[in-house]
């Protein structure tokens, strides 16, 4: 636009110009400072909605403290868990095929 000379304004808005934005937010307001300043309403207060139960079953899992030990789940064990024993010299850390007796 600037280049072909054009006036940018043309192209914004009327509502997006500083004009109108200077405008709408001309009018001061009365800060409240304290609570006894609120008006009183005369509405009953609002209240939480109803509890009610949904359809289905109940769901199996329970909320744990915090502080509740983490049970064990059952099933193949990751590789992590796992601690390999060698079938020939009965050390921990490798298995047969890994084994330093039968590479060298």
């Amino acid at each position: 636009m600037h280049y072909k000379g054009w006036n940018v304004d043309s192209f914004v808005d009327n509502w997006y110009q500083r004009k109108r934005y200077l405008k709408a937010y001309d009018k001061y307001i009365q800060l409240m400072t304290n609570i006894k300043m609120w008006p009183r309403s005369t509405r009953p207060p609002i209240e939480p909605p109803e509890i009610t139960l949904m359809p289905g079953r109940l769901g199996k899992n329970r909320k744990k403290a915090k502080d509740e030990p983490v049970k064990k789940k059952f099933g193949k064990a990751t590789r992590k868990e796992r601690k390999m024993t060698c079938s020939l010299c009965k050390s921990i850390g490798h298995n047969k095929k890994g084994c330093p007796i039968l590479i060298s």
